[in-house]
């Protein structure tokens, strides 16, 4: 046998821990004492993240987009965008 095999079978021959009576209500008491359902301070940031985020979704999509053509980019070092996939898929002579 593998040694996994074998320390599986003696884990499931083992009791249980005695903790493990314990453990839901040491969870229980954790939790609350924590606030889940008390607002947030940083909601407000929150809210205003996202009206500025669907703000600029907006303007940008209103905004008129210039042509995608190759040839209207500038290339600083050389002429190389002119044998770009997407120019030579279209038969440009």
């Amino acid at each position: 046998m593998n040694d996994i095999d074998s320390a599986l079978q003696r884990l499931a021959k083992a009791p249980p821990p005695t903790d493990l009576d314990r453990l839901e209500a040491a969870v229980f008491e954790r939790v609350e004492g924590h606030g889940f359902g008390q607002p947030h301070v940083g909601t407000p940031l929150r809210i205003c993240a996202v009206a500025l985020a669907v703000a600029l979704g907006i303007v940008g999509g209103l905004i008129p987009n210039r042509s995608g053509d190759a040839e209207s980019f500038p290339v600083p070092l050389s002429d190389a965008a002119r044998f770009a996939p997407s120019t030579l898929l279209i038969g440009h002579s």
